[in-house]
């Protein structure tokens, strides 16, 4: 392991956002900043060690501002494929870096607050575990992955992500949070 790097957070920023319409979603204001902005701030005041965001290689607006807000980038240069390209991106990272956890995020939950972050990555007691976040009505990322779950993450294939991964998992648990905090902003409405 990379003794300086133990827990990175990959953002993932690729996605399509079908439902928002033209607009680039990540850009567009919440609270008077770029959406993906707040998921940056959120995730480096938890105290990762690295944060990367996963975006488009030819999205270079993206780019600038998540760059501007601290994160390194990964490029996806085929985004097409859907949320497992972004997961397999991240995953490769993660070998590549020998780290012990993986926070894996979203661009567009700018809700969730550091302290979520600090708690999922104090629940990872050891690396073959997998910590989904729990909200009342809501079940997912963000989600921390153990190093052992790396290499299953690189098979994923098409949009699902790592949902039906996880939910076939025994080591796998999940820390509480506020359904509030867990807002995936979808459409324009859900920017007020």
């Amino acid at each position: 392991m990379n003794s300086s790097t133990k827990h990175i957070a990959c953002i993932l920023a690729s996605g399509a956002s079908v439902r928002f319409g033209q607009a680039n979603k990540l850009l567009s204001a919440f609270k008077g900043r770029p959406l993906i902005t707040h998921s940056i701030e959120n995730v480096h005041a938890a105290g990762f060690d690295r944060v990367f965001c996963i975006v488009p290689e030819r999205d270079t607006q993206l780019q600038k501002v998540c760059i501007a807000g601290g994160a390194e980038l990964l490029l996806n240069t085929e985004p097409q494929r859907g949320q497992s390209q972004s997961l397999v991106l991240a995953a490769k990272q993660a070998l590549k870096l020998k780290v012990s956890s993986m926070l894996i995020a979203l661009g567009d939950m700018p809700l969730v607050s550091p302290q979520h972050f600090i708690n999922l990555r104090s629940s990872m007691a050891e690396d073959d575990l997998v910590i989904s976040s729990d909200g009342e009505l809501y079940y997912g990322s963000p989600v921390l992955f153990g190093t052992s779950f790396f290499q299953q993450l690189l098979d994923l294939r098409g949009d699902q992500g790592a949902k039906a991964l996880i939910r076939s998992l025994s080591n796998s648990t999940s820390v509480c949070v506020s359904s509030k905090q867990l807002l995936d902003v979808d459409t324009r409405q859900e920017l007020t």
